[in-house]
C-alpha cells in the first residue's frame, strides 16, 4: 500500500513541478511574444500607409489623365479652328 501512496505523492510533485515550469516558460517568453506583437502592429500600420499612398496615387494617376485628356481635345479644337481659319483666308 505504500508503493500506492509513494506513486500518488510522485505523480503530485511532477504535477506541480510541470506547472510551475510552464509558468516560468510563460514568464521568460513573454517579452518575446511582445515584441512580436508590436512587430505585427507596425507592419500593419505600415501596410494601412501603403496602401493609402496606393489610393491618393490612383487618385492622381486619374487626375492627370483627365487633364492630359482635356488638353488634348482643347489642342485638337484650336488646331481645327486654326485650319478653318487658314482655310477661309485662302480662298
Amino acid at each position: 500500500m505504500i508503493i500506492v501512496y509513494v506513486s500518488i505523492a510522485v505523480g503530485i510533485v511532477s504535477l506541480l513541478f510541470l506547472a510551475y515550469k510552464s509558468y516560468s516558460f510563460k514568464k521568460s517568453i513573454q517579452p518575446t511574444i511582445q515584441s512580436f506583437s508590436a512587430t505585427g502592429q507596425r507592419l500593419q500600420q505600415e501596410t494601412e500607409q501603403i496602401k493609402q499612398n496606393s489610393e491618393k496615387l490612383s487618385a492622381t494617376q486619374q487626375q492627370i489623365k483627365l487633364d492630359v485628356l482635356y488638353k488634348k481635345e482643347t489642342f485638337q479644337y484650336t488646331a481645327q479652328t486654326f485650319k478653318k481659319l487658314i482655310g477661309t483666308f485662302m480662298r
